[in-house]
C-alpha cells in the first residue's frame, strides 16, 4: 500500500528498514516528547517491523516509511509514520503519529504526510474519527495536528508524562 504526497511516497515497511528505523529511534531528539523508550536493539526492531506489518493486515492501515523524492529520480528515507490502535485509557483508537529525522524538520513533511493520511484515511479507511497524541510542549506537532483539523479531546498520563488527546472526525 503506497501513499503519494507532492514531495514524497510512503510504503509499507520492510524488513530492509532496520538500521534506518534504529538510526531514526536512537537520535534522542527524536524522541524528546516520547514518554516511552523504545528499544532498538536488532530483535526489538524486527519485532516492530512484523507487528506494523500484520497491523496493516488486520486493519487495512497501518504505519508506513516515508521517502523524500530526489532530484535524480531516487527515494530517501526521512521518517516512519501512520495510524495504528493505540490504548486510550483502556480503549483501543486509532492513533496518527509521525517520527522524522531531525534535519527535515521545519520544511512542511509532517504536515504533508498527516494531511495526506487523513485524506488516504477518509477514503479508504472505514474508521470514524482518528486521535494523535500530543506533548504539550510539542508545539511543532500541536500545529500539526490542528492545521488538520484535530481539537483537544482530553488528556492521558503515560508513564509520568502529560500528553494531550486530540480528534479528527474523519465524516466531516
Amino acid at each position: 500500500m503506497k501513499l503519494e504526497t507532492a514531495r514524497c511516497q510512503c510504503r509499507l515497511v520492510r524488513e530492509v528498514d532496520r538500521q534506518m528505523l534504529q538510526a531514526l529511534y536512537a537520535d534522542q531528539r527524536t524522541s524528546q516528547f516520547t514518554p516511552v523508550e523504545s528499544d532498538i536493539s536488532d530483535e526489538a526492531m524486527c519485532a516492530k517491523i512484523q507487528q506494523w506489518r500484520a497491523h496493516w493486515e488486520e486493519h487495512g492501515f497501518g504505519i508506513w516509511i516515508i521517502e523524500k523524492k530526489l532530484d535524480d529520480g531516487e527515494y530517501q528515507a526521512i521518517g516512519v509514520g501512520g495510524v495504528s490502535m493505540r490504548d486510550f485509557d483502556g480503549q483501543q483508537l486509532p492513533n496518527l503519529w509521525y517520527r522524522f529525522f531531525p534535519d527535515t524538520w521545519g520544511n512542511g513533511f509532517a504536515s504533508e504526510f498527516a494531511n495526506a493520511c487523513i485524506v488516504w484515511l477518509r477514503q479508504e479507511a472505514k474508521l470514524r474519527a482518528v486521535f494523535a497524541l500530543v506533548h504539550p510542549q510539542n508545539l511543532a506537532s500541536l500545529r500539526v495536528v490542528q492545521k488538520l483539523g484535530m481539537h483537544r479531546d482530553g488528556e492521558l498520563q503515560l508513564a509520568q508524562q502529560k500528553s494531550l488527546r486530540l480528534r479528527l472526525d474523519l465524516s466531516s
